[in-house]
Order: C-alpha cells, then structure tokens, then sequence
C-alpha cells in the first residue's frame, strides 16, 4: 500500500511510479486540487525509451481505477501544472508492487518505501 503527496509549482512537473512484474496489478486514486496534464504510462524494464506506452493521457482533476502490468517496469503518473497557481496531488494505491519511484524537476529519483499490508 502507498500513499503520497506531492506539491506542483506553476509550470513545474513531476512523475510518481510503481515497479511491477509483468501480471502484477494494483488499485488507484488520485486527486489534485487544480486541473492538472497528465499521463499514466509504463516503461519496460528492458527498454525504457522505445518501449513507452501511454494509458490515459488528458487534463483532469482525478483518476482511479485498476492496472495490470503488460510487462516488468515501471507504471504511474506524469503530472504537469500548466496554471498560475500551486497544486497539491494526492495518490493512494495497493497492489503488488515493490518499489515506489518520484521523479522530480530536477532529475533526482527518490526510492519511497511502501507498506506490506497487514
């Protein structure tokens, strides 16, 4: 289980994914306090800059649902805030993946721990 938020200047973006196994799936919510672009997408562990694939890719307040990994990589959200004003974002997820990855501005990739449920 994760949960995590994050704050968006103007004109800033920022990207939160999951390593999953191929077959591996989770449940999802988020929600910003503004209208945010955003991409839900994966990267294939094996090939991380041809294999791209986009999922949902569109402005919206919110999204959830349910995601099984096509293959082994890495699987979340890009958000952009192309407004004037500071978003919050708010994402809540379980499933069965081992690592959470933030990707900043400014190129840094911050590991997060997850919580085993219970």
């Amino acid at each position: 289980m994760d949960s995590a938020e994050f704050v968006i200047e103007p004109y800033e973006y920022m990207e939160y994914k999951y390593h999953l196994e191929k077959g591996a799936s989770m449940i999802f919510s988020w929600n910003a306090s503004e209208v945010v672009t955003h991409d839900f997408h994966d990267e294939p562990d094996a090939d991380s800059v041809k294999g791209v694939k986009s999922f949902d890719k569109r402005d919206a307040q919110s999204a959830n649902g349910g995601f099984t990994a096509p293959f082994t990589g890495i699987h979340g959200w890009y958000w952009e805030n192309k407004g004037t004003h500071r978003v919050t974002v708010k994402v809540k997820s379980a499933g069965f993946y081992s690592t959470a990855i933030e990707f900043g501005m400014n190129g840094k990739r911050t590991l997060r721990d997850v919580k085993s449920p219970n």
